[in-house]
């Protein structure tokens, strides 16, 4: 692969142009890291809502019928339920991880083997969380592809 990079003041937005033979899994793959960059969800922290860049987000949990985001510094009530979450980034690096989670896979460190099958991912900002051994097979797969 060659990677070039031009830059043009008169531009008024950044484009990007992927030249390739096919599209393949290599390449949806940038270009769903690409488009990670440019999505944002909406959350409400107290009385403020906002739209937080979907890459700062860590994990989405589902707690006591609510759902929230947790970024590096901060945690966000978000008025989707987590199957519809799953759904709109899945293809950003989005992986359910148990029942009630879904996470970044771009913020994973680290995984380590944890008791019953399960494995332990530890996060960008040294969070821990577990994932399930449901779901433990389809996140080796995903992070060693």
């Amino acid at each position: 692969m060659h990677i070039s990079v031009e830059t043009d003041p008169v531009l008024l937005d950044t484009e990007v142009l992927i030249r390739c033979v096919e599209i393949d899994e290599k390449i949806e793959s940038i270009i769903s890291s690409l488009a990670l960059h440019e999505r944002k969800v909406v959350g409400k922290h107290g009385d403020e809502t906002l739209y937080i860049p979907i890459s700062e987000v860590l994990y989405f949990e589902h707690v006591e019928r609510r759902t929230f985001a947790y970024t590096l510094s901060e945690v966000f009530e978000v008025p989707y339920k987590l199957y519809e979450l799953e759904e709109q980034y899945s293809k950003c690096g989005f992986e359910r991880i148990a029942k009630n989670c879904i996470l970044n896979l771009c913020r994973v460190n680290s995984l380590s083997p944890y008791v019953g099958g399960r494995l332990l991912a530890t996060l960008s900002n040294g969070e821990k969380v577990l994932v399930s051994r449901n779901y433990s097979t389809n996140i080796k797969a995903r992070l060693s592809a």
